[in-house]
């Protein structure tokens, strides 16, 4: 082997064992964190179901009361509430958590 390839084998060889130290860092630093955000994604899925739920129930009973078919609003509400109820219920509680 020549000595400019043997720089450059030891110059990769180098650069990929940075690259496990570095690796390994950022995976302790994410799974130290994980269970909070685990939690907080936990929430906001679960409060985005419940909305979902008395969303889906509750918008074609009022429809109807209104005489407005629930078949062809319906779903443009019900898309919307179950939206911004998950945006804020993820947002609010990671900024709370994570704060």
């Amino acid at each position: 082997m020549s000595t400019q390839t043997t720089a450059t084998l030891k110059a990769v060889q180098s650069s990929a064992k940075n690259a496990k130290k570095e690796t390994s860092l950022t995976l302790l630093v994410l799974f130290t964190t994980t269970g909070t955000l685990v939690c907080c994604i936990a929430f906001a899925m679960m409060a985005n179901l419940l909305a979902a739920g008395l969303a889906g129930v509750t918008v074609p009973l009022i429809l109807k009361k209104f005489d407005i078919d629930p078949a062809l609003a319906g779903g443009v509400i019900l898309t919307t509430v179950t939206d911004v109820v998950g945006i804020f219920a993820f947002l609010g509680t990671a900024t709370l958590l994570l704060g």
